[in-house]
């Protein structure tokens, strides 16, 4: 299959700052008490919300995304990723005709809201 069959939108976020927002979720809380996690592309902002919290971060400017995950997920993601590179440039990279969001060496299942 192409890259045109299955599309990906590729964002660049600070690895610090995500990394950080991502540990202290995973510290505190159990998936659980987490709930299902929102990431959000608009402009040049990705926006992650969780039941307990979110953040903000600065991002190139890419087209609108939106997508969900469960708060397991979402911490595994963290949980798997100790070995990533945690300062510098972080790709998350969304593919919604295929149903996942990955990190660099680690993905996971997504629900993609439709475009409005």
């Amino acid at each position: 299959m192409t890259e045109s069959e299955h599309p990906e939108i590729r964002v660049t976020v600070d690895g610090g700052e995500f990394y950080a927002f991502a540990r202290a979720m995973k510290r505190t809380y159990t998936a659980s008490r987490l709930g299902e996690v929102r990431l959000s592309v608009q402009g040049n902002q990705l926006t992650i919300e969780t039941m307990r919290g979110g953040s903000v971060l600065a991002c190139n400017p890419v087209a609108p995304v939106t997508a969900r995950i469960t708060g397991g997920n979402f911490l595994s993601l963290v949980h798997l990723s100790v070995n990533a590179k945690a300062t510098g440039p972080l790709v998350i990279v969304f593919r919604p005709t295929l149903g996942e969001i990955g990190l660099p060496h680690i993905g996971t299942k997504a629900k993609f809201d439709q475009p409005t």
